[in-house]
C-alpha cells in the first residue's frame, strides 16, 4: 500500500498529499473542505521524502533516485528535475521555498560541497526554481560519524534559512 510522505496546502486551500507506492511517488489533491482523494495529479519515478508548496502554487518534491538526491519542481503542467549527485549515496530530506529559490537539506556519502568529512555528511543547497540549477551548496560532518538530516526553518518575511 501507499505510505504518506508529505502534506501541503495549495493556494486556495486544497490539501496536497505526497505518497509513496513502490518505486513511484504520487502527488494527490484533495479539494478544500472535501475528503475525496481521487487519482494522482502527478506521478514521479523516485523515492520521495519531502514536499514543499510555495505561496504562488509551485510545488517541490524531494527524495532520491538511483542513489542520487533529486528534486522535482512542478509549476502548473511544467516539470523540471534538479539533481544533487556525488560519487556516494545522496538523498534530499527537507525543502523550503525562499522567494525564487528552493532551499534543500539532505545527506550525502560523497562530496557535494568542498570536501567529505564524515561517513555521511549533511548538506544545504540553494536551487533556482527558474532554471533548476544548483547555485550554492554547503556540506559538513564529523570524522567517523553519520550526520542526521538537517532541520531547517525559514523566518516569516526572511530570505535566509537557518
Amino acid at each position: 500500500g501507499s505510505q504518506l510522505r508529505g502534506l501541503g496546502i495549495a493556494p486556495g486551500g486544497d490539501l496536497l498529499l505526497l505518497t509513496q507506492d513502490g518505486a513511484e511517488a504520487e502527488l494527490r489533491r484533495v479539494a478544500a473542505g472535501g475528503l475525496d482523494i481521487g487519482e494522482p495529479v502527478q506521478r514521479l519515478a523516485m523515492t520521495a521524502s519531502s514536499l514543499a508548496v510555495a505561496a504562488d502554487g509551485r510545488v517541490a518534491v524531494g527524495g532520491r533516485r538511483n542513489g542520487d538526491g533529486v528534486v522535482a519542481l512542478l509549476s502548473g503542467s511544467d516539470l523540471r528535475w534538479a539533481s544533487l549527485a556525488s560519487e556516494g549515496d545522496d538523498r534530499v530530506d527537507q525543502l523550503l521555498f525562499a522567494g525564487d529559490d528552493l532551499i534543500v537539506g539532505g545527506r550525502t556519502g560523497g562530496t557535494l560541497g568542498a570536501a567529505r568529512i564524515g561517513v555521511t555528511d549533511a548538506f544545504i543547497a540553494r536551487i533556482s526554481t527558474d532554471s533548476g540549477v544548483v547555485e550554492e551548496i554547503s556540506q559538513w560532518g564529523r570524522p567517523g560519524s553519520a550526520a542526521a538530516p538537517p532541520i531547517m526553518s525559514l523566518a516569516p518575511r526572511a530570505d535566509s534559512a537557518v
